[in-house]
């Protein structure tokens, strides 16, 4: 058995929320139940979520919420628009974390490498992005809501982060 990350590892004060909407210690992979057509591997959730407790100890447990999709091609930001499958399960799922006093405290989208295949959808990935990031806002009734912005670099993914940046600079997070 190889490595893993520390910050990976599983904790009791991590918890994910799987899909039938039940809460379960967090492990990897977190979308191993959410995205069945995909082979789930590592990805930045656990480090994430282990960062915002180290910062901010007293914010435990801390639940997260999987929604991602896509299998090995992704998902493009055009399929999470409003009253998308996506955005409508994503939605569900948000509203679910919060029964019983749960609460949303930011989102971390993690996406766009499928947006790079065209230039034409690498061009518009900044006004859908934004349009995502309001609607969200709305939805969830947080229009201050952080959002933390994980990306992958690709052949058109510069243009995307450079479109992307004017509209992320002033609601991420950086460490």
């Amino acid at each position: 058995m190889g490595r893993r990350c520390s910050s990976s590892i599983p904790t009791q004060s991590i918890l994910r929320l799987t899909a039938n909407l039940t809460w379960v210690e967090a492990r990897e992979p977190l979308h191993k139940d959410i995205d069945v057509l995909a082979t789930c591997g590592i990805g930045p959730g656990m480090a994430f979520a282990n960062r915002v407790l180290q910062r901010d100890p007293g914010l435990g447990p801390l639940g997260l919420v999987p929604c991602a999709v896509g299998g090995r091609n992704g998902t493009k930001i055009s399929e999470w628009a409003r009253g998308s499958f996506q955005y409508n399960q994503f939605l569900r799922r948000a509203r679910v974390s919060r029964r019983d006093g749960g609460s949303i405290v930011g989102v971390m989208w993690y996406q766009g490498e499928s947006d790079t295949v065209s230039e034409v959808d690498a061009r518009r990935y900044k006004r859908r992005l934004l349009n995502l990031f309001n609607n969200l806002r709305v939805d969830l009734g947080s229009p201050l809501l952080p959002i933390v912005n994980v990306r992958l670099f690709n052949t058109l993914q510069l243009l995307i982060n450079y479109h992307a940046l004017e509209v992320l600079l002033p609601t991420c997070i950086l460490s």
